[in-house]
């Protein structure tokens, strides 16, 4: 589960966090038998709990910043997978060099936090921590570096310090890639809380900046997902809840074949023959007679959902943090209520699976729907940059209010005053 993550120096940002921490204080009477989610509880190994939110909807005026809130996630990603940093700072802010991203997380019961700093030149600083360890440290400027609790007898703390030289810096002697990534990568089974750590950084949070989702790959997706699970089942899983969801489709069937591919060269891909799916749709005509439709004949706004139910099944059924740039995007506002309360309703998520989003669409922020913890506004401005600010941020907001018409009413900001 995401604790919180902070962003400085990063595209419109000057200094950020996204936070998924409860932040309403005492826990509301009865919440153990509401049937959605205040907050989910996570037990730490320590013996201390965390409450943490389950969606966390961001909105915001045009250019305010929420997409770059997602893209800051993906660039730590990628700095992570790719061996290379992806660096992107504040240009209205030039007297600002270093970049540094810090994500606090919970997997298999431990609570990390990782932080990444560089600039142009390379990593100034990398540590990645738990409550009560250090499992490893980088500073350059200080010249400090704990590798101790990675240390066995076969890679010793000069090897780890020797892996980081040879493996991370170029020939000047600085680190131009993640220690974290270069030895979760090459040396798997070196350290437990290391592997777990990255493996949570790399599988646990799924983003998407395009929200764009074919139905191949939610098909795809879902099934790899479940052990047991196979492309037909997974298939009519997502058609159930299609259809659920007042989709006027009456039944819906898949076909599969396989085809040979190629190579540039023009020999046979030697991976084997590609599956492909044809998925129809079948309506009732003026008549009452079923019509097969071509699935991609349907509708842009159908497409999308499907290829999103795809996505949000598989979390809820594993677990992690689902990142979606406008997810509104092509939908009825009543769907995209019910999408996001699979997230907060306890009989779907089992798992404590996490769903941050960035929308338009104030359907959503009606009372009843979300809580105070469980929404953030963005603003921007030329000094402060992009900022992200929970409801419960704000003083004198309540859980009873209609955050739709405080919000459209300018009292949040974060809303555009279009004169025409």
């Amino acid at each position: 589960m995401l604790v919180f993550f902070r962003i400085c120096n990063f595209k419109s940002i000057v200094e950020t966090t996204i936070d998924m921490r409860y932040g309403e204080g005492k826990a509301p009477n009865g919440y153990k038998e509401m049937e959605h989610y205040p907050f989910l509880e996570y037990q730490v190994a320590n013996g201390r709990e965390l409450r943490l939110s389950p969606v966390l909807a961001i909105y915001g005026q045009n250019a305010g910043g929420k997409t770059t809130l997602v893209e800051a996630m993906n660039t730590l990603r990628r700095c992570l997978f790719e061996n290379k940093l992806h660096y992107r700072p504040n240009k209205l802010h030039p007297d600002l060099k270093d970049t540094t991203f810090e994500i606090c997380f919970a997997n298999e019961s431990v609570v990390y936090t990782y932080t990444l700093c560089y600039n142009l030149i390379g990593v100034k600083r990398e540590t990645l921590r738990t409550y009560d360890t250090d499992v490893f440290e980088i500073d350059h400027e200080q010249a400090l570096y704990n590798f101790e609790q990675l240390a066995t007898e076969l890679y010793t703390t000069e090897r780890l310090m020797a892996v980081l030289k040879t493996e991370c810096c170029n020939s000047k002697g600085e680190q131009i890639v993640s220690y974290l990534g270069k030895i979760a990568t090459n040396y798997p089974g070196l350290n437990a809380k290391l592997s777990n750590a990255y493996q949570f950084l790399m599988y646990g949070i799924s983003n998407s900046l395009e929200n764009d989702f074919s139905a191949p790959f939610a098909i795809n997706y879902l099934a790899q997902g479940e052990q047991d699970s196979s492309h037909e089942k997974a298939f009519q899983e997502i058609a159930k809840y299609l259809r659920r969801l007042d989709i006027d489709i009456e039944s819906m069937e898949l076909k599969t074949s396989k085809v040979q591919t190629f190579l540039a060269s023009g020999e046979e891909d030697p991976r084997g023959p590609e599956l492909m799916y044809r998925i129809n749709s079948y309506h009732k005509d003026k008549n009452g007679e079923l019509v097969a439709l071509d699935f991609r004949e349907e509708s842009r706004g159908t497409q999308v959902l499907f290829g999103l139910l795809g996505v949000v099944l598989r979390k809820l059924r594993t677990g992690g943090v689902l990142v979606i740039d406008e997810i509104d995007r092509s939908l009825h506002s009543l769907l995209l209520v019910a999408l996001v309360s699979l997230f907060t309703n306890k009989e779907y998520n089992v798992k404590g699976a996490q769903l941050i989003l960035t929308a338009h669409n104030t359907e959503l922020l009606e009372a009843t729907n979300l809580r105070t913890s469980q929404v953030a506004i963005v603003t921007k401005t030329s000094k402060q940059g992009t900022l992200a600010r929970r409801l419960c941020d704000f003083d004198g907001v309540r859980n009873v209010q209609n955050f739709r018409k405080t919000y459209l009413d300018g009292a949040f900001a974060g809303i555009p005053f279009p004169i025409i």
